[in-house]
């Protein structure tokens, strides 16, 4: 294992850890340890890219040299076996840079037409929001870039990076389930900020819905690994578990509608009715300890969601084109009176409790088109496996049922979670890089079945 796996390694063990590793440095401004670590891996890479003299200098160093032998072989594609493309598109995929590329652009332009309507400090606030989401996507290119095809085999083993990944996973299940079974009153997160919960399964992440839609894409990774029988049925069972406390609706919806998608492509839709009908008996015998969140026909929670639509229409109506700007709205709903006083210390006042209508509001219509462009690319996507490609189209189907409940796309370990495994399982001919007979599919399939 070289140098070049151990940020990726920290990121891996930072993420079960939550808000459990926040730091506040305003009232409205976050960090987290894994944000420095993204962000220096995404400047490597783009360092990387402009051929930087003192980034190069270091990345010539050590392991490299041996690790660059394996990885040019699959890179740096002779003549015969492709029709002109160039190796960095290995890295960096065109349609994917494309639609990566427009997002961020219509995100800019957002930003920009709405300089003149906030003050400097807010403009940089937003500004920083933008700029984590474009550098979690630098995950990915690092790991193509600097791991070569090591994500898909090291040391003797399958697919060391979803490996871990997966106990990453199965760790938040567990610091989950230690919660809810020490500390299931969490009313107190109130005066933090964050909103209460009583008896409902918040872990680390510090609320239901979130660390609902991470526990599915555990779930769904788990069941696509070559794992034993015994390991898979123990971990995906600890994880659903888990799952069904939060409570979360939104999450039991996504985690439907993603299973439906599970067996239609494993060719076993038959068995959706006995699924159901599983379901529908594991929430009649979920405790119900008291209070409101664990009444799974509460209609607050509705309310609320239905209003946070209402202010997204309003705000998409203002400005349809471009928006109000990529993480401006705290200040413009506080401009038209839709904020609450304490909007500053409550960390989901300033959002929309719907991603869609979130980039609608924030990048207008050019920002939501670019977005559904970048969604298609990563549908269309080939992975090494038959399986990855389920678990992909699964996750993706469950992420964006999830979004339609709140700020999915946007939400910082969610997208830590996507670029890793689309890292981990996306081949790099996906995106419709051509060969001549095969050749470039073939070289592919022989690396990633040549022994380390």
């Amino acid at each position: 294992m070289n140098k070049f796996w151990l940020p990726i390694i920290a990121l891996l063990i930072l993420f079960p850890l939550g808000h459990l590793v926040r730091w506040e440095i305003t009232s409205t401004v976050a960090l987290y340890p894994q944000d420095i670590i993204v962000g220096f891996l995404s400047f490597i890479v783009l360092s990387r890219l402009l051929r930087h003299k003192i980034i190069r200098a270091w990345l010539n160093t050590g392991p490299l040299a041996q690790m660059n032998a394996r990885q040019n072989e699959l890179r740096q594609a002779k003549p015969e076996d492709t029709t002109g493309v160039s190796p960095w598109l290995f890295i960096f995929p065109q349609p994917l840079a494309l639609g990566l590329g427009a997002f961020a652009l219509a995100v800019a332009l957002s930003l920009l037409t709405n300089l003149k309507s906030v003050t400097a400090s807010q403009f940089l606030v937003g500004s920083l929001y933008a700029l984590r989401w474009v550098s979690y996507a630098g995950v990915f290119f690092y790991v193509r870039e600097f791991l070569g095809h090591n994500p898909f085999k090291l040391n003797g083993g399958k697919y060391p990076l979803l490996n871990l990944l997966a106990m990453s996973g199965v760790a938040l299940a567990f610091l989950g389930l230690a919660q809810y079974a020490f500390y299931p009153d969490t009313r107190a997160i109130l005066l933090l900020g964050w909103d209460e919960h009583f008896y409902r399964l918040i872990g680390p992440i510090l609320d239901p819905d979130f660390m609902g839609i991470l526990l599915i894409l555990a779930w769904f990774l788990l069941l696509g690994l070559p794992l034993s029988k015994k390991t898979k049925t123990v971990t995906s069972l600890i994880v659903l578990a888990a799952l069904f406390l939060t409570y979360s609706r939104g999450s039991y919806l996504a985690w439907g509608g993603g299973s439906l998608v599970f067996l239609w492509l494993k060719k076993k839709l038959q068995y959706a009715l006995i699924g159901l009908a599983v379901f529908a008996l594991i929430l009649l015998i979920l405790p119900k300890p008291g209070g409101s969140g664990v009444d799974l026909t509460r209609t607050f929670s509705i309310h609320q969601r239905l209003v946070s639509w209402q202010e997204g229409v309003v705000l998409f109506t203002g400005k349809p084109l471009l928006g109000h700007g990529f993480n401006l709205l705290r200040y413009q709903k506080e401009v038209i009176g839709l904020l609450p006083k304490e909007y500053e210390t409550n960390h989901g006042a300033t959002g929309i409790q719907n991603s869609y209508l979130f980039i609608l509001a924030t990048t207008g219509i050019i920002g939501l088109a670019a977005f559904g462009y970048f969604l298609s690319v990563l549908f269309k996507a080939k992975t090494t496996t038959a399986q990855f490609f389920v678990t992909k189209q699964s996750s993706l189907t469950a992420l964006s049922l999830h979004a339609l409940f709140t700020t999915t796309w946007i939400y910082p370990w969610v997208l830590l979670w996507l670029w890793l495994f689309l890292a981990g399982s996306i081949r790099p001919s996906s995106w419709g890089l051509k060969a001549k007979h095969g050749g470039l599919q073939d070289r592919e399939n022989r690396i990633l079945d040549k022994p380390e």
